[in-house]
């Protein structure tokens, strides 16, 4: 029983999982491509995990567009960018993804809160 129940979970994932990538895939357009796989799996399993907190990705790597593509999977996400904080909106109950410099309005009540730390590639030590 326990495998069947580890296969059925497996699926699950699978199956939201395959959604979200429809929608990068579906945001992306012509710009969509294989090499931005890494920033789509970490910001899937940064929700995905529950966890909260700073998430590092690369600069130019589509994390926007793979957030917002988890937005759109999923109903407890928003995204909150410096020009959405100003359309107010309802973030109470949510998984809230943020830009870096992105503070989330008083009188919230969000579920988890994800920044989203952009990094440069780290040069390279030659000698």
């Amino acid at each position: 029983m326990r495998s069947e129940l580890r296969e059925d979970q497996t699926e699950f994932v699978d199956t939201n999982y395959g959604r979200y990538i429809e929608n990068v895939k579906r945001l992306a357009g012509d710009w969509y491509s294989e090499e931005f796989r890494l920033a789509n799996d970490i910001i899937y399993g940064a929700y995905s995990s529950g966890a909260e907190g700073d998430i590092y990705v690369g600069r130019a790597m589509g994390t926007s567009t793979s957030v917002r593509a988890l937005e759109a999977t999923f109903k407890d996400i928003v995204y909150l960018t410096i020009e959405s904080r100003r359309s107010a909106p309802d973030l109470n109950g949510k998984v809230v993804f943020v830009d870096q410099d992105v503070e989330i309005p008083r009188g919230h009540r969000i579920k988890r809160l994800l920044k989203i730390v952009s990094i440069e590639d780290v040069p390279s030590h030659d000698k």
